[in-house]
């Protein structure tokens, strides 16, 4: 359902008992805490108030009092869970005044949100990293396991039979050629801009997939936008183009952090083009340009776990809570959160926005249009950049701080990303950046999706490790 706020009028929020295909963050840490319970019985004991007229003040008083203590066993479970995890985690869960659990605080200076939603508290300089656990085997089923849930898709049995070999057949190559799921799905680490080694030098590994260029070179401030002779890649046998760029005798790198940049690649056709790096990780558009730029991102300093700091990359403090058992999803959108008419920040969201959202019984974000799209009318549709952050909000690090204050507010993060297609945008995005129509999206009528006016992904090909690279690194 949609709630009519002040932020602009009608907002983009909607409560969800129904599953989505929706991204838990991962290279960005998605997380969960139990909660959202409250909000829906309270909503319930309101309806009854208001329809069963028989009902005294009374005995919804005594209702709502039973509703508050189930409400508090329900997160005082939440919480040793929470307890647990940190413990499993080697995380240090002192008890004191200052990081006590919750059943140590007078309950009587707890809010509401604090028991659908219960914030975390973390010991001084602690930071939080992710592990993950093996990846699981192929299931040895045909592909109609799931059938079992709906009897009527019977029919279509065969179809799922063909799926199902196709997506065995490509999880076979990708283990016994590509060194498992684990390394196939970081494909950032070897494509686009890496820090590594070349003959015994340190410096910048450069590489992008484009079997159909001739030529293709790195053009930005670093070069005032002129090739230098050594600012030529080289293609390999699998059509991967390759550059390294050896650190400065200072040892400095080639190409600094937000440094405007782009690829310039003589295409299939013959004709050189401008195109922003597919793996770039933030793209931005000057106030009196037309056109993105890719801005290589890699700040040079380390912050202290939850420091914001514009040149430092952010470090991840709190956890992620256990999975909550009701899911109260605000589904958002940060640049139109903002009641001023301008494009909101993810600093200002997650200042002004989160505890808003949490206030209202809410314990999960869902935040729209995250990856960069060049059309802002698209609402995050047509995706132009699928590794970087949406810039007019802001910096990756600020999106960082954004997700990690969800976190210490207990709030699951979800990312809506979009896979199913992509933006036709040639001077901005994917799209024909070697000259070919097919080089990550099929070819011809197949290619194209006329209702979005977009372009449709072959998932047999290189896009595979790209869309779900992104996945991961989101």
């Amino acid at each position: 359902m949609a709630l009519h706020t002040p932020l602009g009028g009608k907002s983009a929020c909607n409560i969800r008992n129904g599953a989505r295909c929706i991204l838990h963050t991962s290279g960005l840490r998605g997380c969960g805490l139990s909660g959202g319970l409250i909000s829906q019985q309270l909503r319930r004991v309101v309806v009854s108030a208001e329809t069963e007229s028989s009902l005294s003040p009374l005995d919804v008083l005594r209702r709502e009092n039973e509703l508050l203590k189930q409400t508090i066993t329900d997160a005082q479970v939440s919480i040793e869970q929470l307890e647990t995890s940190l413990h499993d985690a080697n995380v240090p869960v002192p008890h004191g005044e200052a990081y006590g659990s919750a059943a140590a605080v007078d309950p009587r200076n707890l809010q509401p949100e604090d028991f659908w939603s219960p914030a975390i508290e973390v010991p001084p300089g602690c930071e939080y990293r992710d592990e993950y656990g093996p990846i699981s085997p192929i299931p040895a089923h045909d592909g109609t396991g799931c059938l079992k849930w709906d009897e009527t898709l019977w029919s279509h049995a065969d179809h799922f039979r063909y799926r199902w070999n196709i997506l065995r057949n490509i999880r076979n190559a990708i283990d016994q050629n590509e060194g498992g799921l684990e390394k196939f799905s970081q494909g950032w680490k070897y494509y686009g801009f890496n820090r590594g080694e070349c003959k015994g030098k340190t410096g910048q590994w450069y590489r992008e997939w484009a079997p159909g260029a001739k030529a293709l070179a790195l053009v930005g401030e670093f070069n005032n936008w002129e090739p230098k002779d050594d600012h030529w890649a080289f293609k390999n046998e699998y059509g991967v183009w390759e550059l390294f760029l050896p650190d400065k005798p200072d040892g400095t790198p080639v190409i600094p952090h937000r440094t405007k940049i782009k690829s310039r690649v003589e295409n299939i056709n013959g004709e050189w083009v401008e195109k922003i790096p597919a793996w770039i990780k933030w793209a931005t558009q000057e106030w009196n340009e037309v056109l993105f730029n890719g801005v290589h991102w890699e700040p040079p300093q380390v912050g202290a776990p939850g420091e914001v700091h514009t040149d430092k990359k952010y470090i991840f403090k709190y956890p992620r809570p256990p999975r909550p058992r009701a899911l109260r999803i605000y589904e958002c959108h940060v640049g139109m959160s903002s009641e001023e008419p301008k494009v909101n920040s993810y600093l200002e969201f997650r200042r002004d926005m989160l505890p808003r959202i949490r206030r209202l019984g809410y314990n999960a974000i869902q935040i729209m249009a995250i990856q960069e799209h060049a059309y802002y009318g698209s609402f995050g549709y047509h995706v132009t950049n699928f590794f970087a952050a949406s810039s007019r909000c802001g910096t990756p690090e600020e999106l960082k701080a954004l997700i990690d204050e969800a976190h210490r507010l207990g709030m699951v993060v979800l990312m809506d990303i979009v896979h199913s297609h992509a933006s036709k945008n040639t001077n901005d995005g994917i799209n024909m950046f070697d000259g070919t129509d097919g080089m990550y999206f099929h070819s011809g009528a197949r290619g194209n999706h006329w209702m979005w006016d977009s372009r449709l992904f072959n998932y047999g090909k290189a896009c595979f490790q790209l869309c779900f690279s992104s996945c991961r690194k989101q």
